[in-house]
């Protein structure tokens, strides 16, 4: 596989995810909702 955007072949999957949440929360403050969920505080 060629790489993507310079993402390793061993990283693909995780870069996906990371864009697939990005995605799925783009019109929340991204900030907080990474705080949140470091410190494990249910909303």
């Amino acid at each position: 596989m060629a790489k993507y955007h310079g993402i390793n072949h061993n990283k693909f999957l995780l870069y996906i995810k990371e864009m697939e949440w990005r995605y799925n929360n783009r019109n929340a403050d991204t900030f907080s909702l990474l705080i949140d969920y470091v410190l494990g505080v249910n909303n």
